[in-house]
């Protein structure tokens, strides 16, 4: 699958924010802070769903924007 046929697809997966992770957004994106990309966190998201680990291990938080997409 090549890379924009894949990111269609995660983009396809992807559902509407919560209040939290949008205003997330929100502030990430006014202080110029590093977010993983909509794609990545629907791959995050469905990874999780497909593993279900017990516990998640996320090293570099800068705001836990990653970290609450996995919960």
């Amino acid at each position: 699958m090549d890379e924009q046929r894949l990111a269609s697809y995660l983009r396809s997966l992807e559902t509407d924010s919560p209040p939290l992770l949008r205003e997330m957004e929100q502030l990430a994106v006014r202080d110029h802070v590093p977010i993983i990309r909509r794609e990545t966190a629907s791959f995050l998201e469905v990874m999780v769903e497909m593993v279900q680990p017990r516990r998640v291990l996320e090293v570099g938080t800068a705001i836990g924007y990653s970290a609450l997409r996995m919960l």
